[in-house]
């Protein structure tokens, strides 16, 4: 499920405020999200607001440094995460797009919902 669309006119990535104004738009709080990103200062600027994040690492992009993986958990697939069966788990997918045409897409679990 796509839970909210975020570009540059949302804030600059590298900015704490950037992420608490996403998780207000997405209804949820920072500590409920988790942010993944391939993008380290994106990683700090996302944990800086509250949010769990996680490095993706990913083919193409600058290796990781000691420092970023030290300071962050690191993977490189959604099973991962979930494990193979459970990485179809319902998540809130959160799109960014540059000005450049890459798009960068980070999920977030659901919230549970009420019984």
């Amino acid at each position: 499920m796509i839970s909210g669309y975020f570009d540059a006119t949302s804030g600059l990535r590298t900015e704490k405020d950037t992420y608490a104004k996403i998780a207000k738009e997405i209804e949820l709080a920072p500590a409920d999200v988790l942010y993944l990103t391939s993008q380290p200062t994106e990683a700090m600027a996302a944990h800086a607001a509250g949010m769990k994040t996680i490095l993706v690492a990913r083919p193409g992009n600058p290796k990781l440094v000691d420092k970023d993986l030290e300071t962050f958990t690191t993977i490189a697939s959604f099973t991962e995460l979930f494990g193979e069966e459970k990485a179809k788990v319902p998540h809130k997918k959160v799109c960014h797009e540059q000005i450049s045409p890459q798009k960068h897409c980070h999920a977030t679990l659901a919230p549970k919902e009420a019984k």
